[in-house]
């Protein structure tokens, strides 16, 4: 993007203004110098090459008229030119003749994708099989985004017309891969019950489902499942054919096709084919997208490189197609491809009683009964075999005729798992440090009058700071710029860095995530491991009222779980500025008084506990099934049972059974802490002589009231029906314990309970080794339940050997090992004594015994 160093002038066909480039968002702080070039002739202005890459930190406005060549937009760039060759002077060349700073913002998409480095899910299972579901990594499916297509079906879909009545018809081949991928996200959808509530959904979604209030009860798990698919208005047009206009030329943006008419060209477009292809290789990769159209010049930009073998002729076709599922309706653009893209879940029949059964690929006259795990019907088009989804039983045969488009009939529509943060079933956040912009404006904005960043010590009709009552936005404290830049004049108008700029941002990108005490603990009183506080405790906190009074309220530090939770309005999150949870109330002495009171936000669900803000779960354990009866995980006395349970990790825990095999602890709930919950009146007390339940209350709104049609200061209260709100009274619980994962099974102390000692003392032709003629024997065995000090020994009075072959004993070859064979872990201090026992006959029979020597 050019910036007018100096007069009023236009570039391009691009008019600028001199002094007004920030306000028109023409150039912001953090982008980048490419090159300067002089209006008047076009050539490249080289005195500034020392800044190319350097990045904008600081902007302001000199609107002063003398002397001219202060007037203009300045800039203070992140580098220091400490020589300034004299050659940098500004030419004074009339109006409408100026330098121009060609900036570059397309560095900051590194910062945006960064965003997404973390994302989190609320049903992380569906989404990990969903994705795991459209990967292509070949690139063979004919759509944007890799997702799968339907075949021709009409409506009705009981109709003679479809060849397979009933049946969404997908290109979904039928694979042993394809219908695994496919079982695996249909049964991880059961762990989510609530995608299944009917009356819980979307008037429009609700459409999109063949059921009345009769049949309502069919849209369960235990009777349908679902995938995404586009509505009626994806366009039947795949794609667009373009005709190459000139050379393809590679350029800092990337490379770009001249074409004839780029008109209908639109970011997102993948590439097809092009008349340049031959039988061996492509002009380009299949994964080539359009990454920009320049409608001007008729040029798109496309992600890869073309090879540079093939020959590309003036008047070649080259083919996009546009086809893809939803869209996160991002940008509110025709130019986007994904623009008229828009995806529902599409619902049918599952019996749960064969998901596990492979046969039956829903061929007999019961389709139900036959379906193939559960969901997969079979049909034969064109040689190949395809899944196909029944609606036979619970839709009355047929999808709602809103999924048709103008000729009751559905043709290649995407369909499969739609990764949109919006699609249907999908939950996710982004991180966030809380910080707002520099002044606390609300969400997207930059400054005091929400547009552009204001002077520091400029009042801009008391918008300086935010104007909701005891509101308090966690703000970076405004500092000068590089060279001090921190004042306001009648000539000169400052812009500084915000803390939300790319130069600001990067020195506070980081929030703390996890559990900030986890522990592995020994119980003495159960004689057990167990896993507690994988959590970060909720804390009683400081809200912004009382940091504006400057009250320092004892306990803040306190962990707590909070009921109808109130926000500090202490930091930014999108989802909840503007803080719009203050009322004016009625307070019951006249109809004008107020009182100001702190309520829940529409974005909590009344009654929920909140106890924790972050923590970590347990959910790879580093050893399979068959290994665990040798992993530290048996050791301690955790059994493979206990971690591996199908469930939903949105579940609170307890110190009982675990329900999923993803762990993780929170507050440990009893039921005597519902005697604090009963709270009546403004004070908000506990009351606790009563044995009512903590329901929430009606509060009259002042303010609509006195604005309310036909209200009047003589109207009674029993008159009018009332304005206001549902109160849901706070509760906070302080000092709650965390849950446990305890251990199952008491952990085993030692590995094995006895040494053995081998020796070839008793059989000396032992050779050893895994070839050897025998193994070596075991000639003892120490137990452990003699153990003083460091050392176990083994009893006194152990088994006798009698040897019966003549032998001449020269050295004794033992091994120490455990029950299992393998050697135990001793050091040198170890030792085995044997005793040789050797009778010796009575030398009073000397004749004798020479007569009939003794056997050595």
């Amino acid at each position: 993007m050019p910036l007018c160093w100096e007069h009023n002038g236009s570039l391009n066909g691009v008019s600028y203004t001199s002094g007004h480039m920030w306000e028109n968002e023409q150039v912001k702080v953090g982008w980048k110098f490419k090159e300067a070039r002089r209006s008047d002739t076009g050539d490249v202005y080289t005195p500034f090459n020392d800044f190319k890459g350097s990045e904008i930190c600081g902007i302001r406005d000199v609107r002063a008229t003398s002397p001219v060549n202060e007037k203009g937009t300045w800039v203070k760039m992140d580098i220091e030119l400490f020589s300034i060759p004299s050659s940098i002077v500004i030419p004074i060349i009339g109006a409408g003749h100026s330098i121009y700073w060609n900036m570059s913002n397309e560095d900051l998409a590194m910062y945006y994708e960064s965003c997404y480095s973390t994302v989190g899910f609320l049903r992380p299972e569906i989404q990990e099989y969903g994705r795991e579901l459209m990967k292509d990594p070949s690139f063979d499916r004919y759509t944007i985004d890799n997702s799968f297509l339907t075949k021709i079906f009409e409506y009705p879909m009981t109709s003679i017309v479809n060849e397979f009545p009933s049946t969404i018809l997908t290109d979904i081949e039928w694979t042993d891969e394809n219908l695994l991928k496919l079982k695996n996200l249909i049964e991880a959808e059961e762990l989510y019950p609530e995608l299944f509530e009917y009356d819980g959904m979307s008037a429009s979604q609700q459409g999109l489902i063949n059921v009345d209030e009769n049949t309502k009860s069919n849209v369960s798990p235990d009777k349908m499942r679902f995938l995404h698919m586009n509505d009626n208005k994806q366009s039947e047009n795949p794609g667009r054919t373009f005709i190459i206009n000139g050379s393809i030329t590679a350029t800092t943006l990337g490379e770009y096709i001249p074409v004839v008419d780029a008109l209908d060209a639109q970011r997102g477009m993948r590439l097809y084919f092009t008349e340049a292809d031959t039988v061996d290789e492509s002009l380009y990769p299949k994964d080539t997208y359009i990454v920009k159209v320049d409608r001007i010049n008729h040029r798109i930009y496309v992600s890869n490189p073309h090879n540079a073998s093939l020959i590309v002729d003036i008047g070649d076709e080259i083919y996009f197609y546009s086809r893809g599922l939803g869209s996160d309706r991002y940008t509110d653009s025709g130019q986007v491809v994904t623009y008229n893209h828009e995806a529902g879940a599409v619902f049918f029949d599952y019996n749960p009683a064969r998901k596990d059964i492979l046969e039956g690929e829903g061929g007999d006259a019961d389709v139900y009964n036959s379906l193939t795990y559960g969901f997969a019907k079979k049909f034969v088009n064109n040689g190949k075999e395809y899944i196909g989804f029944s609606v036979k039983k619970y839709q009355n045969g047929t999808l709602p005729q809103v999924w048709f488009d103008g000729s009751s009939q559905i043709n290649e529509r995407c369909i499969g798992f739609d990764r949109h943060f919006n699609a249907y079933g999908t939950g996710a956040i982004l991180l966030s440090n809380g910080v707002a912009s520099l002044w606390g404006a609300e969400y997207n904005a930059s400054g005091l009058d929400y547009n552009v960043f204001g002077d520091p010590e400029q009042s801009y009709s008391g918008k300086e700071f935010p104007t909701e009552l005891n509101t308090r936005y966690r703000i970076a404290t405004l500092q000068p710029d590089f060279d001090g830049w921190f004042f306001n004049n009648a000539t000169q108008r400052k812009y500084g860095p915000t803390p939300d700029s790319p130069s600001g941002a990067k020195l506070f990108n980081e929030i703390y995530c996890g559990a900030n005490q986890p522990a592995l603990s020994f119980s003495s009183d159960s004689s057990r491991f167990a896993f507690t506080n994988l959590h970060t405790a909720e804390l009683k906190g400081t809200n912004s009222e009382e940091v504006n009074l400057g009250k320092d309220l004892g306990g803040a530090s306190t962990p707590c779980y909070k009921i109808n939770k109130r926000l500090s309005r202490l930091n930014y999150s999108p989802n909840f500025i503007p803080y719009n949870n203050v009322f004016k109330i009625y307070d019951g002495t006249s109809f004008n008084a107020s009182t100001t009171i702190n309520e829940k936000d529409n974005n909590i669900t009344p009654y929920t506990i909140m106890d924790a803000q972050a923590g970590i779960f347990i959910e790879d354990y580093g050893c399979d099934e068959d290994n665990w009866s040798q992993s530290l995980w048996e050791l301690m006395g955790f059994t493979y049972s206990q971690f591996h349970n199908k469930g939903s990790r949105l579940q609170r825990f307890n110190n009982t059974q675990i329900n999923t095999s993803t762990p993780t602890t929170n507050a440990l709930i009893g039921t005597q802490d519902t005697r604090d919950f009963v709270q009546r009146g403004n004070s908000g007390l506990p009351i606790y002589n009563t044995l009512e339940l903590n329901y929430p209350s009606w509060r009259y709104d002042s303010v609509n009231g006195s604005n309310a049609s036909g209200w009047s200061s003589l109207t009674g209260i029993a008159y009018e029906a009332l304005p206001g709100f549902q109160s849901y009274p706070p509760i906070t619980q302080l000092n709650p314990v965390s849950t446990n994962i305890t251990a199952d099974n008491l952990p085993r102390k030692m590995l094995s309970p006895v040494y053995l000692i081998k020796s070839d003392l008793l059989n000396p032709t032992y050779i050893g080794g895994r070839e050897g003629t025998s193994t070596l024997p075991v000639i003892g065995i120490v137990d452990k339940t003699n153990g003083f000090g460091d050392f176990y020994s083994g009893a006194t009075n152990s088994t006798i050997f009698t040897n019966t072959i003549p032998r001449t004993i020269q050295n004794i070859k033992t091994s120490i090992v455990d029950a299992d064979g393998s050697e135990s872990r001793v050091d040198d201090g170890c030792c085995v004594i044997y005793k040789v026992t050797k009778q010796i006959k009575n030398n009073s029979v000397v004749l004798q015994n020479m007569l009939n020597p003794q056997k050595k």
